[in-house]
C-alpha cells in the first residue's frame, strides 16, 4: 500500500505546465535555425568577454543535440558572429542543424527545447536583459525568409533555467520585446553568471518535478537540487519517514519519478545523467532466480554488489543474529582489536630499537646499508608475526569449536537436536588475518624509521 501511494504521488498531475507541450516542432526539411535577438541592453554593461548563444534540439529518435548560434555580444566585432541580418537593434543569429551535416532519417523532425547563453569569468555579467523573438526555421520548403515557428505569442510554457543563486531568472512576454506581432520574450537575470549556462527552456512534463520528501521537508516546499552549474527544481507533494536503504540521519532525501527527472536533465545544456548507484529488480515468478542473479554482473559493467532478499531471509532463518547487526558488531570489534594490535606492535618495535641501539650502531659502523637493516628488521618481526598469527588462529578455532559444543545444552542438560553446527565467515576471517598482517608490516616500517634516526657516533660515545 505504501509503494502504491508513492507511485500515485510521483505520477501526479503537472503543477505548472502541460506535458503535451514538449518542444517547438521544426519542418522536416529544416537545415538551420534562426533566432532574432535584441542585445542592446548589454552594450551599457561594459562587458569584457563574449556572450554566446546555443540551442538544444530533440530528434525524433529521442536524442538531444546542441548547436551553436553565434555570439550575441562580441568584443572584437561590431557585427556579432553568427548574425547575418540586422533590423535596428534586432539581429538574426543562425545555426546549422546536425542533420544538415550528416543526414540521418531517424533524426527528423527536430523539436526546439531550450535556448541558453554562456560567457567567461572575465565578462563580469552581474545582470542583464535579452529580448528574443521570431524563432525561424530555414529549409528548401520555407523560402529564403524562413518559417517562423515560435513568435512567443502563444501558450508555450517557456521558463527560465533554474540557477543556484538567491534570485531566480525571469521570463516575460511583453509588447516592448516584440520585433513583429503583439509580443516577444524578455529574458532577464539579477544573479551574475561567469561560468555555466543561463537561458530558457520548455519543461517536458511536471515543473517543478513532483517529489516525496523525507523528514525535514513539508508539503508544497520547493527545493533546488544542484546539478553542475544549474539546478533541478522539485516540489514536495508527499512525505514519508522511512524508506529502504535511505537514512535521514545521513542527510535529507526525497524521491522523484525517474522518467520526469531524466527528461528534464537531458534538456539542460549539460544534458548528462550519472549512473544510478542502486537498482531494485523485480523478477518474474517463472524466471530462474539463481540464473538471473548470476547474469546481472554480465549486464552491468563495473563492480556490482548484489543483495538478494530471499538469500537474506534464508540466512536470517538459519542465523537470527545475522539480520540484527551482528556482523557489524563483529567487524567493529575486530577493527578495535586490530588498532590495539597495531599500537602494541609499534610500541614494541620502538622499544626494541631503543634497547638494541648499541648493536645497531656497531652494525652501521661495520658497513650495514639501510636496505640490509630493513631486511633484517623485517625478517625478524615478520617471522614472529606470521608464527603468532598462525598459532593464534589455530588456538582460537579448534578449542573454540570444542567449547561451543560443551555450552550448547538444553535446559535439562541434554544435547540439542539438531546439534550445533558452527560456521565461519570466510570473508571476515580473511579480513581479520589480513589486518593483523598489515599491522605487523606497519610495525616493521616504524622500526625501520626509528633505526634510521639513530646516530651511530652519539650511541657509541654514550656507551649504550
Amino acid at each position: 500500500g505504501g509503494l502504491q501511494e508513492i507511485s500515485r504521488l510521483l505520477g501526479a498531475e503537472p503543477l505548472a505546465t502541460d506535458p503535451a507541450s514538449t518542444g517547438i516542432l521544426l519542418p522536416e526539411d529544416a537545415v538551420s535555425l534562426g533566432v532574432w535577438v535584441d542585445s542592446s541592453a548589454l552594450d551599457e554593461l561594459g562587458l569584457r568577454a563574449d556572450v554566446n548563444m546555443w540551442a538544444r534540439v530533440m530528434t525524433a529518435a529521442d536524442s538531444y543535440q546542441t548547436i551553436s548560434m553565434g555570439a550575441v555580444f562580441d568584443l572584437d566585432e561590431p557585427f556579432p558572429s553568427g548574425s547575418e541580418v540586422a533590423e535596428g537593434p534586432w539581429k538574426l543569429f543562425t545555426g546549422d542543424l546536425p542533420a544538415a551535416r550528416a543526414p540521418v532519417p531517424a533524426f527528423f523532425p527536430f523539436e526546439l527545447v531550450s535556448l541558453f547563453f554562456t560567457t567567461s569569468p572575465a565578462a563580469r555579467l552581474s545582470n542583464g536583459v535579452l529580448r528574443l523573438d521570431d524563432v525561424t526555421a530555414f529549409g528548401p520548403s520555407t523560402g529564403p525568409d524562413g518559417l517562423v515557428i515560435e513568435g512567443f505569442e502563444g501558450l508555450a510554457p517557456w521558463a527560465p533555467l533554474v540557477n543556484q543563486g538567491r534570485t531566480p531568472d525571469v521570463v516575460q512576454r511583453t509588447a516592448i520585446s516584440a520585433r513583429t506581432g503583439r509580443a516577444g520574450l524578455q529574458f532577464s537575470w539579477q544573479e551574475g553568471f561567469t561560468a555555466g549556462q543561463r537561458g530558457i527552456h520548455l519543461p517536458p512534463g511536471p515543473f517543478p518535478i513532483p517529489a516525496i520528501g523525507g523528514p525535514g521537508f513539508h508539503l508544497g516546499q520547493q527545493v533546488r537540487v544542484k546539478l553542475g552549474d544549474l539546478a533541478v527544481p522539485v516540489q514536495i507533494v508527499g512525505q514519508l519517514s522511512h524508506f529502504p536503504t535511505l537514512y535521514a540521519g545521513r542527510g535529507p532525501f526525497f524521491l522523484v519519478n525517474l522518467d520526469d527527472y531524466r527528461d528534464y536533465v537531458r534538456r539542460l545544456p549539460t544534458g548528462s545523467l550519472d549512473r544510478p548507484g542502486e537498482l531494485w529488480l523485480a523478477l518474474d515468478p517463472a524466471v530462474d532466480r539463481q540464473q538471473a542473479v548470476a547474469e546481472i554482473p554480465e549486464v552491468i559493467p563495473g563492480a556490482v554488489f548484489i543483495r538478494d532478499r530471499e538469500a537474506v531471509a534464508e540466512l536470517a532463518g538459519r542465523n537470527p543474529l545475522a539480520g540484527g547487526g551482528w556482523d557489524g558488531l563483529t567487524i567493529f570489534s575486530m577493527a578495535a582489536i586490530g588498532i590495539a594490535v597495531l599500537l602494541t606492535l609499534a610500541v614494541h618495535a620502538l622499544v626494541s630499537i631503543r634497547i638494541g641501539r648499541m648493536d645497531m650502531a656497531v652494525a652501521r659502523v661495520l658497513g650495514f646499508s639501510h636496505r640490509q637493516f630493513f631486511l633484517s628488521l623485517a625478517t625478524e618481526r615478520l617471522i614472529v608475526a606470521v608464527l603468532a598469527i598462525a598459532a593464534g588462529a589455530a588456538m582460537g578455532y579448534w578449542p573454540g569449536l570444542m567449547l561451543l559444543e560443551l555450552v550448547d545444552l538444553t535446559p535439562q542438560g541434554d544435547t540439542p537436536v539438531p546439534p550445533l553446527t558452527p560456521s565461519i565467515e570466510g570473508w571476515l576471517m580473511t579480513g581479520v588475518l589480513s589486518g593483523l598482517l598489515a599491522a605487523a608490516i606497519l610495525s616493521v616500517g616504524f622500526a625501520a624509521m626509528a633505526a634510521r634516526r639513530l646516530n651511530p657516533a652519539e650511541v657509541l660515545r654514550g656507551g649504550g
